[in-house]
């Protein structure tokens, strides 16, 4: 975990280092009880341990922070009491909810925090593997294995000209094959969840993440784009714009590219750009 002494928010990467672990526990006992597996629409998945988790958090931040806003994945959100609001607590209790049901070691409890609308902390946990990426903007990232080392996420200041594509499960499509081909792609780690695929590039295993759905949302990008961000690279929307929490609109409409470098991401969307 990162050290506390110079942090600019010292009690809250704490607490969410903690809720992710507590609701990681409870999701394993569900998951390897076993469980049903409902849908809110098609094609996407909810269970009991979604909602579990999402109240253990959401409950818990709002007691421990009672002047932020929190936003779950799984709260009514018919109300949107988040618009214009300072800093906000972004909830995914399980990102890859998919991969949870196909018994694949690839969901994982995430929690961002984002203030004056842009994305400043982050925590990624797989309960499986017990590893936790972490991450404040400024202030650095790293990579905590609970039964093992502590390592400190930076990416390499220069570029390589060969990109390793962390590439979708689900989201995949023919228009990302497109923009693929004005890339230099060396590699591809097919993969599901959003924090894992992000969590990826901050760890310097890939170095690029597209994606055209429009099918994520706040809660999906607040955390991992902060960690991304404290690790030297970069994640906006298809555009290059930066995204800004706190509208009304929680979905990423306009996509996700999230790559390794900051230098480097420019290039990419220039490249992409006719593909829009």
């Amino acid at each position: 975990m990162l050290s506390n002494a110079s942090l600019k928010y010292p009690k809250e990467i704490e607490s969410a280092f903690r809720l992710a672990q507590l609701a990681g526990k409870e999701i394993l006992k569900i998951y390897h009880r076993g469980f049903k597996t409902e849908f809110k629409e098609l094609d996407d998945p909810i269970t009991e341990a979604d909602r579990l988790a999402n109240g253990l958090i959401v409950d818990a931040l709002r007691k421990e922070f009672p002047d932020d806003e929190v936003v779950g994945e799984e709260n009514d959100l018919t109300q949107a009491t988040w618009i214009g609001k300072n800093r906000i607590w972004y909830v995914d209790p399980i990102d890859g909810t998919r991969e949870f049901v196909a018994r694949r070691p690839q969901f994982v409890v995430m929690i961002g925090l984002a203030v004056n609308g842009h994305a400043e902390l982050g925590i990624v946990y797989n309960p499986l593997t017990e590893v936790i990426y972490s991450g404040i903007v400024g202030e650095g990232a790293s990579r905590v294995e609970l039964n093992g080392p502590t390592a400190k996420l930076k990416r390499p200041t220069h570029p390589g000209q060969i990109l390793r594509l962390a590439q979708s499960r689900a989201h995949h499509s023919e228009k990302i094959d497109l923009m693929l081909t004005q890339l230099n792609i060396g590699g591809k780690i097919v993969s599901g969840s959003f924090g894992v695929k992000v969590g990826m590039i901050a760890d310097n295993l890939a170095d690029l993440y597209i994606d055209v759905s429009g099918k994520t949302s706040a809660w999906d990008s607040c955390g991992p784009e902060a960690i991304l961000r404290a690790a030297g690279g970069e994640l906006t929307n298809l555009k290059g714009e930066r995204i800004t929490y706190g509208q009304r609109e929680l979905r990423n409409l306009s996509g996700i590219v999230a790559s390794g470098h900051q230098a480097q991401h420019a290039d990419i969307i220039r490249k992409i750009r006719p593909f829009i």
